[in-house]
């Protein structure tokens, strides 16, 4: 039942936030707020009504494999006082899933540049996440005080970045493969916000999902006043600002433990 209850949470965060997307998007076009909010449904019963321009079933599995990493992260969340060390191995899970669809939705591409990306971004998920394996034992502070960077680095990786990954991929398809793809993109925006609201910011089911909500519409807001990185450039930010702040907050974790005690 937890489970089931996570993932419907999931299901109706991920339906607002592409709503709040489509009128964010409406009002630069001048669309009337009540009109937009409706467009992910008329977008959505247009490709399954249509068939995509690349057929084949690599596209549909690729967009399955998206679809399946924020459920398989969203699923494991440490929610009501599990450790927050859980985490950690279901996130890199899930992250390969997201990965291996990428991987097949861009197999036209290089894929040793893909995957240097990959590797690029995971290892600041994989450093901030540590961050709960060496947090102070029985603080009642949130860990978002301990590891604030750590908290912004992992927000930024799996609330923006991960869904950029599928940007380019997705304009060439359609169908049901692309309906699979925007499905996964709003998804994982949720997911982002929820696991960084589980591990960072704590408390019940319910304040994680408050803080889930109210993460993903800073997130939106924040793709709209952030431009679009390419691939070369979201491998740069990893390699050159994002894993060394993460490090550097690991290190200092993994100090304060030791003089801790």
């Amino acid at each position: 039942m937890a489970e089931a209850g996570a993932l419907l949470a999931l299901l109706v965060l991920a339906a607002g936030a592409a709503a709040l997307r489509a009128v964010l998007d409406g009002r630069r076009t001048g669309t009337p707020a009540s009109i937009a909010v409706l467009a992910p449904l008329a977008e959505a019963a247009r490709l399954v009504r249509t068939r995509g321009t690349r057929p084949g079933a690599r596209t549909v599995v690729a967009g399955v494999l998206l679809l399946a990493s924020p459920v398989l992260r969203v699923l494991a969340l440490p929610f009501d006082g599990r450790p927050l060390a859980d985490a950690l191995l279901p996130a890199l899970v899930a992250d390969l899933a997201w990965w291996a669809g990428v991987l097949l939705l861009t197999e036209r591409r290089p894929p040793a540049a893909r995957l240097r990306g990959a590797v690029a971004l995971e290892l600041p998920v994989v450093a901030a996440l540590l961050v709960t394996v060496f947090a102070l034992p029985g603080s009642t502070l949130p860990l978002v005080v301990e590891a604030p960077v750590a908290f912004l680095v992992l927000l930024v990786v799996e609330g923006v970045l991960l869904p950029w990954s599928v940007a380019g991929p997705a304009d060439r398809l359609g169908g049901i493969a692309l309906l699979l793809v925007r499905a996964a993109v709003a998804a994982q925006l949720v997911a982002g916000a929820a696991t960084a609201s589980a591990v960072f910011l704590g408390g019940g089911r319910t304040a994680v999902l408050v803080g889930a909500a109210l993460l993903a519409c800073a997130l939106l807001v924040l793709e709209r006043r952030v431009p679009l990185l390419g691939l070369a450039r979201r491998t740069r930010l990893a390699v050159a600002v994002l894993l060394p702040l993460a490090v550097a907050q690991l290190a200092l974790v993994i100090v304060l433990r030791v003089l801790g005690g």
